[in-house]
């Protein structure tokens, strides 16, 4: 009977190592899961170290060759994700974009339980800096080159429509300065307005999202420079193309954009570019216009004095609304218009990413005052 109750009586005792070895498992996962919830708790305050924050951002980018700096970041989990003083900068020369102040619109715990939403953010007044030289432009120097001995992988419709990212950026007073071998002395332009987003049509919930821009006023009276004619304006108004000298204002309008991910080649991309104001020195374009109109009109004295006098200039008669296109690597244009003396110059067609010009001109004689 003794030796069955000494039995009974070690089975039902929890000796004291035990119940000490269980409390010290219980308090180490309490204390971790302490901690945890200590870091979450302070990670966005920790992101407000310069040094953390500014090695977080460039860790996570392991396909950016640049570096981006944080001025401040003063995030906090129920509110709204804001940054400041943001700095693009290549791995040599200047920063390319600059961006005085982020601001979101959704607070920080749902963009971390939902990534995919991101909401939306604005812009104010950022400045991106181009600089073309031969070997490309310098944010072409933040992303590796593609690997000669892999082929690029097109992505296809199926991999694309997994993709559940909404996003909408608003820009305010934008700016672009420009400095190329074209453009030596640089121009830039201020006060740009631009809506772009990330979203699916609507009746389409499993469609390739598309890059969608908005439709409104992208620059309202910007001035006008012979470098910026050649680096950009051609594309709208081929005819300006090497112009000796060019000074006015205009003005740019966009259609809404729709470029599927898929197929950015098919999307839909136009808009209006009036030019309120114009004085065109002519360029290799418009003095082949005048060479044919001299040969035509040799024997006009009406004309003849317009077409050979030696610095002449062009000039607009009135606003002029070009409306543009581009679709298949080419920038369609037409309802540009010109004027010299009594002839009108109007021209619509096309110029091509490659540089190559398809284009139709028609004078018009306008009867002697």
């Amino acid at each position: 009977m003794t030796e069955t109750a000494t039995e009974n009586d070690e089975v039902g005792h929890d000796p004291l190592p035990v119940r000490q070895g269980r409390r010290r498992w219980i308090y180490r996962v309490v204390a971790a899961l302490a901690v945890v919830f200590i870091v979450i708790a302070m990670a966005p305050y920790l992101f407000r170290i310069p040094a953390v924050r500014n090695f977080a951002l460039n860790s996570s980018m392991t396909d950016f060759k640049g570096t981006v700096v944080v001025g401040s970041a003063p995030l906090g989990w129920f509110t709204p994700v804001r940054l400041y003083d943001i700095e693009v900068r290549p791995p040599e020369g200047p920063p390319v974009m600059f961006v005085p102040s982020v601001e979101g619109d959704v607070p920080l715990w749902r963009l971390v339980w939902n990534s995919n939403q991101l909401g939306d953010f604005k812009l104010d007044a950022p400045h991106v800096q181009v600089l073309v030289d031969d070997a490309g432009a310098n944010f072409q120097k933040l992303f590796p080159p593609p690997e000669p001995d892999k082929e690029a992988q097109p992505a296809t419709m199926e991999n694309l429509s997994t993709i559940r990212l909404a996003v909408s950026i608003s820009l305010f007073n934008g700016g672009i300065t420009w400095q190329g071998p074209r453009s030596p002395r640089g121009w830039n332009v201020d006060g740009i307005q631009l809506q772009v987003g990330l979203q699916r049509r609507p009746n389409a919930p499993h469609s390739v999202p598309e890059l969608v821009v908005e439709a409104g006023p992208l620059l309202k009276r910007a001035s006008i420079s012979p470098e910026m004619v050649e680096d950009v304006l051609k594309y709208a108004a081929p005819a300006l193309s090497g112009a000796t000298m060019a000074r006015g204002e205009f003005s740019i309008d966009l259609d809404q954009w729709r470029l599927p991910l898929d197929r950015p080649r098919d999307g839909e991309m136009g808009g209006r570019f009036k030019i309120h104001s114009i004085e065109v020195g002519p360029g290799p374009v418009l003095e082949s216009i005048l060479a044919t109109i001299r040969l035509l009109m040799a024997g006009d004295e009406a004309t003849r004095g317009e077409g050979s006098r030696g610095s002449m200039t062009f000039e607009l008669a009135r606003d002029s609304v070009v409306r543009f296109e581009m679709r298949d690597g080419r920038v369609y244009h037409e309802g540009f218009e010109l004027g010299i003396g009594n002839l009108r110059l109007r021209t619509h067609g096309s110029v091509g990413l490659d540089q190559t010009i398809d284009m139709v001109a028609e004078i018009e004689l306008l009867a002697m005052r």
